[in-house]
């Protein structure tokens, strides 16, 4: 496999970062685009990486030079020690086993550096490629939101 490489953004990487949010192809399986301008992409930064850094974590996912995509997990509740993931591989990025080492780097981080127990992840039901992935990786169904979408989860305690 070519190299991977995750690194957690700084402010010059807003093209990077608008690259993603902003690729229909990309975000056709998450509901569609999110606009970003500078003031916007300013305001996520310092939300993620000086607001609340201890409750999110974030990175780029770079193939071969390349930014390829994003993993994270946001909202991390140090009592329960549960947060939310969030995957994204740029479309044209797809099917080179990035998404599944994504998951290892940020599954490394979660459940060894931050100790956290579990993650979950609700996706648009519109989404059956990543429910199928998910549940490949090994989550498994929590329920349905009151739209709809599947939760899952993937606990650390189901793997011992």
């Amino acid at each position: 496999m070519s190299e991977i490489e995750f690194r957690i953004p700084s402010l010059s990487d807003y093209e990077n970062v608008r690259s993603i949010w902003e690729d229909e192809k990309t975000m056709a399986d998450v509901g569609g685009i999110v606009p970003i301008d500078d003031t916007g992409f300013t305001k996520w930064f310092d939300y993620m990486f000086a607001n609340s850094k201890d409750r999110n974590c974030y990175f780029l996912i770079f193939y071969e030079g390349s930014c390829a995509g994003e993993v994270s997990f946001h909202r991390f509740d140090p009592e329960k020690k549960i947060a939310e993931l969030n995957i994204k591989v740029k479309y044209e990025f797809r099917s080179k086993g990035i998404g599944r080492k994504a998951l290892d780097h940020i599954f490394s981080v979660f459940f060894n550096e931050w100790n956290g127990l579990e993650l979950y992840d609700t996706l648009w039901k519109e989404n059956p490629a990543g429910i199928k992935a998910l549940k490949a990786y090994g989550f498994k169904e929590k329920g349905i939101d009151n739209e709809g979408n599947p939760v899952l989860y993937y606990s650390a305690t189901a793997t011992t």
